[in-house]
């Protein structure tokens, strides 16, 4: 969004595909926990479908998502909020009888999982922040000049 005069305005562009498709299933995820409407969650299958989907479009053979098609950074915080949703994902799909889509789900979370686990680095104590898509150059905090690689 821009703001202008007070007035915010979309600019019709969006830094992620991998974190946005994650926090809508976990979105998704919280509203079912909190109270387990049975139609509303079918009106979203459609939905936890493609956010899945979306999730798997960007997702690389060493398990960690792009941030989107055209965005070829693996970051941090977008591959946690994929896992995230991912996780959703299998308890939704669960709820909606569709066992395909949960054990999609379960297998994409997992393959996550391990990616950001390579995202460890011992020199600094911390995790990489991000993996850019020649390796290079993604510092793991502040106070660490290591690379992710």
């Amino acid at each position: 969004y821009a703001v202008t005069g007070g007035i915010e305005t979309s600019t019709q562009t969006y830094d992620s595909t991998d974190a946005y498709a994650g926090m809508l299933l976990a979105a998704a995820g919280s509203a079912w926990q909190a109270d387990p409407d049975r139609a509303r969650l079918k009106s979203l299958a459609r939905g936890i479908t493609q956010a899945v989907a979306a999730i798997e479009a960007t997702q690389t053979a060493d398990g960690l998502t792009w941030a989107a098609p055209g965005y070829h950074e693996k970051l941090l915080m977008d591959n946690a909020e994929a896992y995230g949703g991912l996780r959703s994902a299998v308890t939704l799909a669960t709820a909606l009888g569709e066992p395909g889509l949960a054990t999609r789900a379960t297998t994409d979370a997992r393959r996550v999982a391990a990616g950001v686990a390579s995202l460890w680095n011992p020199h600094s104590g911390g995790f990489n922040w991000a993996k850019a898509s020649k390796g290079t150059g993604s510092a793991a905090g502040p106070s660490s000049a290591a690379t992710a690689g």
